[in-house]
């Protein structure tokens, strides 16, 4: 990348954070004037200028995400920067799967996620063959978070616990009272975790019931799918694969 360009989207993303906090500022300042008065609005809008300054933050984290999966295309493909909208909007597939990854980008501060949706860009945008599974990976990724990202990861790598009494499960296949001691600080949490892994096709938990070895009683085991692999995959590269 020229240093002309990184000095640029430096220069931006300072512009970007600022502006959002003067603008929230004073728009929440003149959105309040009415009901409170000028001056009750100006009190309250200068109380919560931090919180507005955190989401400025975040909002430049978002657009730094894009960044990188714009970097990642240009790399890709060879395009010039300011050819790149031209090029996304000229194929329906490429355009769809482009801005779902940016929006999914923009609305998370998980660094590892952005990584897979960056790599998934990479492998995919030149082969309209993939574009179609190439989206339904966004997809997917765009459901999880870091919890599910470490469930994800401990049911295809992780140890399992030391107190875990049964071994009755091959690699992959992990039951909730494994997950519970893996996880105690999830533990509460476990349930709606599987549910999204489950909604996405990353695991299947159909038919696939144990037994608590300690209480004896039904135990829900799930098993990380092929397509649970494939998400997996990406989420294990890192920018140079």
């Amino acid at each position: 990348m020229h240093t002309d360009q990184v000095s640029y989207r430096e220069k931006a993303g300072q512009v970007t954070s600022r502006t959002a906090v003067e603008l929230g500022v004073v728009g929440l300042g003149a959105a309040l004037a009415g009901p409170l008065g000028a001056l009750g609005a100006a009190a309250l809008a200068a109380g919560i200028k931090p919180a507005i300054e955190l989401l400025a933050v975040r909002e430049t984290q978002g657009l730094r995400n894009i960044q990188h999966l714009m970097d990642a295309l240009t790399q890709t493909t060879g395009i010039p920067l300011e050819d790149l909208a031209s090029w996304a909007k000229s194929n329906e597939g490429r355009f769809a799967l482009v801005t779902h990854a940016f929006q999914s980008a923009y609305s998370t501060l998980n660094t590892e996620k952005v990584r897979a949706l960056a790599a998934v860009l990479r492998e995919n945008i030149d082969d309209d063959a993939k574009l179609d599974l190439a989206s339904l990976i966004v997809t997917a990724l765009t459901d999880l978070e870091a919890p599910h990202i470490r469930v994800l990861h401990a049911m295809l790598d992780g140890p399992r616990c030391p107190r875990e009494a049964e071994d009755q499960y091959p690699p992959g296949v992990w039951g909730l009272f494994g997950l519970r001691l893996r996880f105690p600080g999830l533990a509460s949490g476990l349930s709606s975790i599987m549910a999204t892994l489950e909604r996405q096709a990353m695991v299947d938990g159909r038919g696939a019931d144990g037994t608590d070895p300690w209480t004896g009683e039904v135990d829900p085991v799930w098993r990380v799918a092929e397509f649970g692999r494939l998400c997996h995959g990406y989420l294990m590269k890192t920018d140079e694969q």
